[in-house]
């Protein structure tokens, strides 16, 4: 068989691997993570002329194909994709986060910048990560790293935002937030967000604005059904508070 025959067929079984894997993903998915889909056609384009296509779809799918959920199991198993692999590094964290496995997750995520120091997704998730550690300072230096490499997308400036609110930095919360909803006004996390910092400085109309427009976007949204129902109850209309606490308790199961 001749040379250039074996190249198109690997290239064929490699367009096909990642396609159906893509198109698996896709079906599975919400809106939320349809980007993943649009990765991985990425992905197998790359794959298919040699240009590093099967990193990208590690980069990419493994948090969103079902080895995520399979790591519940044993991340460490599940996702070992061979030792130096910063993305391999860096979605097992993500999945000891999810876990509530918070040192392993940070190991990772150390392990992943101590590869590449430029690895800005990396950054954002640690960030992330110390935010839920209550390690604000830490989880700011992350978030501004992680924007100084070019991660620009409207939940890393939402997120800072949350770490300058935790910080009682509020101008700059703000600052943030409306950053973010600049980005994408599509998004019904910064919203969210906003909403709580109005209502923590008893702006509670403008609070009442933003958590109208978080459940316009999201009407599955159940923090910020809980949230409006607190500025309803400040308000003065019970009413809209008790209803948005059973639509809370309808989405959740928390009574």
């Amino acid at each position: 068989m001749t040379g250039w025959l074996v190249t198109f067929i690997r290239i064929v079984v490699v367009l096909i691997a990642v396609i159906g894997r893509a198109w698996a993903v896709y079906r599975k998915s919400s809106n939320k993570k349809h980007t993943a889909f649009i990765g991985l056609i990425v992905a197998a384009l790359l794959a298919a002329i040699g240009l590093g296509g099967i990193s990208y779809y590690v980069q990419y799918a493994t948090p969103y194909d079902d080895r995520y959920e399979e790591a519940s199991a044993d991340p460490k198993e599940t996702i070992e994709l061979g030792d130096g692999d910063k993305y391999a590094d860096h979605n097992r964290g993500r999945v000891y986060s999810d876990l509530k496995r918070y040192d392993e997750a940070l190991d990772d995520y150390d392990k992943a910048i101590e590869l590449d120091d430029e690895f800005a997704i990396a950054y954002y998730n640690r960030g992330f990560l110390y935010c839920d550690l209550n390690r604000y300072g830490e989880a700011l230096d992350d978030y501004n790293k992680a924007l100084e490499l070019g991660y620009e997308i409207a939940l890393a400036y939402s997120n800072r935002g949350l770490a300058y609110f935790d910080l009682k930095r509020y101008l700059k919360a703000f600052s943030d937030y409306d950053r973010a909803i600049e980005l994408d006004d599509e998004v019904a996390i910064p919203y969210n967000n906003r909403g709580f910092l109005y209502f923590d400085l008893e702006r509670y109309d403008e609070a009442l604005a933003d958590y109208d427009k978080a459940i316009e976007l999201d009407d599955e949204f159940a923090i910020a059904y809980y949230n409006r129902s607190l500025t309803f109850d400040e308000l003065g209309k019970p009413e809209r508070a008790i209803a948005d606490r059973r639509k809370y308790e309808e989405l959740t199961g928390n009574r």
